[in-house]
């Protein structure tokens, strides 16, 4: 269990940390069609992002590092309260303005077409508010509605090479 914790964790920074090259990826793609995406989007995507991967490692790596030195995890989580709360809502807020933001630019421009209009704007709205149903499954939200933006962005970019 402990491995599968670290291991999910470590996975989900490494994909924040891959989404902002793919937000660069999509804004190039819009600037080559001629629909260029605010400025703002990337840096404020950055901030969440670093934000998502600080709290994944403090939320990944403390619970295993008290279990390891014999200490209860749960003494993590009750020590670093709204520190690690507090860098999550942070991210979600960060990210979550540039997603939207990115999303409906690429709306806009119709790099997206049909259904997966819908499917990427609701995806980013659910990727900002899954994060506060208070349960253990948070993250699969997040990153399931992260799929739900990316992948079809990313296939709409991957068709026009």
């Amino acid at each position: 269990m402990t491995g599968r914790w670290f291991v999910g964790h470590l996975l989900s920074a490494v994909g924040f940390g891959l989404s902002i090259l793919s937000v660069s990826v999509i804004a190039a793609y819009l600037k080559h069609r001629s629909y260029k995406i605010p400025l703002f989007i990337l840096p404020v995507m950055a901030i969440g992002a670093g934000l998502y991967a600080a709290g994944l490692g403090a939320d990944g790596i403390g619970p295993i590092a008290l279990k390891n030195s014999g200490a209860s995890p749960t003494l993590f989580f009750d020590g670093s309260g709204w520190f690690v709360s507090g860098t999550f809502m942070a991210a979600t807020l960060f990210f979550g303005v540039g997603l939207i933001s990115l999303v409906v630019h690429a709306n806009q421009s119709s790099m997206v077409e049909g259904v997966w209009r819908y499917i990427i704007f609701i995806s980013a709205l659910v990727f900002v508010t899954v994060p506060a149903i208070p349960s253990g499954w948070g993250l699969y939200g997040v990153a399931i509605a992260a799929y739900g933006v990316f992948a079809p962005l990313g296939i709409a970019v991957f068709r026009s090479a």
